[in-house]
C-alpha cells in the first residue's frame, strides 16, 4: 500500500488532517481519529512510496478504523506486539 493509498483510506474513514503548530517543522501531517481523541503522524509527501503493512495496521489500530484488506496479514503481529510491549494502551 502506498502513502497515497493509505491517505485515501484515512479520508474515506472520516479521519481528519490537522495543521501542525507554526513552530513545528518536519515532513509530517497529523491525522486525527474520527472516534476518539487519538492521532498519528504520517510522513509526507503523500506519494507512491510503499508503506509497511505493519505500520498501516498499527496506525489503523491507534485511530480505531478498519485495516485495509491488503494489510490484514500483519494484523495478528500488530496485536501481539501491542499486548506484549504496550499492555496498558
Amino acid at each position: 500500500m502506498t502513502r497515497a493509498d493509505f491517505y485515501d483510506w484515512l479520508i474515506a474513514h472520516k479521519c481528519t488532517i490537522e495543521p501542525l503548530s507554526e513552530d513545528t517543522r518536519g515532513n509530517i501531517i497529523k491525522v486525527k481519529s474520527p472516534r476518539s481523541n487519538t492521532y498519528v503522524y504520517l510522513d509526507t509527501p503523500i506519494n507512491n512510496k510503499q508503506m509497511k503493512c505493519f505500520t498501516v495496521c498499527q496506525m489503523c489500530h491507534q485511530l480505531y478504523i478498519p485495516i485495509p484488506e491488503v494489510c490484514k496479514e500483519s494484523e495478528s503481529l500488530a496485536i501481539e506486539i501491542k499486548k506484549t510491549h504496550y499492555p496498558n494502551k
